[in-house]
């Protein structure tokens, strides 16, 4: 599975995918004119393209890192744009209040995906009316899935065509990033051992963490609400958890650990997809300029570790 034949469709430009974590560091090459100001929730009226801490910057160059730094990272959607916005204090805590209003202002901003980095209690009150706005807003929310019982909010009566997508991050070997609450996991993506952007200079660093997974189908969501303008977000997630193909052996129909499976991004994108099969059959496989194993953009590395790389063919 070429990762290239997703690219040949859409690269995700249009979308705004909203980074909502610890801020984004913008000063990044890989990231130059893909970030904008946002915002920091934590300080007021503050900025949120600045990192206090590393993780949204990660998150932001798997979604959308270009690729002007050989060697370094490429984000799935590239031509897509990130809104940043920090909830997230330098002690590392997210609290209920400040996520809420992260996610009311990531949805004011308009961006039709919203990436929530660090672990939020999706129950709270306050965080679940701010989810039930963006529901109602057609807008696609991924977050991790819960490691403890969790009642998750929905739209009200049903409106707004929104969806809320719970994932797990996995390893080169299946196993997971952290232990979910049994059932909760609706598709995986690589979060261990995962080749990240890091603040300041942009170095390659090597991170594991739910929010990275979180970071790959928000990444892939953007690619779908490109190529696909007219879909509900709730079709949006159909069409990532139909696409998504089975780990290790995970029987096709899915586990309670895996859920639908591992995304797969240059299937989801494929026309006329009608199920994994066939899906899978168009996005095609070999050529083009990127080497993909896992995802159609993950090179395993070391001690099962994941890469998003791109590579210059020769000729």
């Amino acid at each position: 599975m070429a990762a290239d034949s997703a690219w040949t469709l859409t690269r995700g430009n249009g979308v705004k995918v909203a980074v909502v974590d610890t801020g984004v560091d913008a000063g990044l090459q890989q990231l130059s004119g893909r970030v904008a100001v946002g915002a920091d929730v934590t300080v007021g009226n503050g900025r949120g393209d600045e990192d206090c801490l590393g993780s949204g910057t990660a998150m932001a160059g798997i979604i959308a890192a270009d690729d002007s730094v050989d060697g370094n990272p490429v984000g799935l959607a590239p031509d897509a744009t990130i809104v940043p916005v920090r909830m997230v204090r330098s002690s590392g805590d997210a609290r209920p209040a400040d996520a809420a209003t992260a996610i009311e202002v990531a949805v004011s901003t308009g961006a039709q995906v919203v990436a929530l980095g660090s672990r939020v209690d999706l129950a709270d009150p306050a965080v679940a009316t701010a989810l039930t706005t963006a529901l109602e807003h057609d807008v696609l929310v991924v977050a991790g899935a819960p490691v403890k019982p969790t009642t998750l909010p929905s739209p009200r009566g049903g409106s707004g065509g929104g969806a809320l997508v719970l994932t797990g991050g996995v390893g080169a070997g299946g196993q997971l990033a952290e232990k979910y609450l049994d059932g909760s996991v609706e598709v995986v993506a690589p979060g261990i051992e995962v080749a990240t952007l890091g603040v300041g200079r942009g170095k390659v660093v090597g991170n594991t963490g739910t929010e990275l997974a979180v970071a790959f189908v928000a990444g892939e969501a953007a690619l779908i609400r490109a190529v696909e303008p007219g879909l509900t977000a709730t079709q949006v997630e159909e069409r990532i958890r139909g696409t998504a193909d089975p780990v290790g052996g995970q029987v096709a129909e899915g586990d309670a650990r895996y859920g639908a499976g591992m995304i797969n991004p240059a299937a989801a994108v494929a026309p006329s997809v009608e199920g994994p099969a066939a899906a899978a059959a168009q996005a095609g496989r070999g050529g083009g300029t990127l080497v993909a194993v896992l995802l159609g953009f993950a090179l395993v590395f070391g001690a099962g570790g994941f890469l998003v790389y791109r590579m210059r063919r020769r000729h």
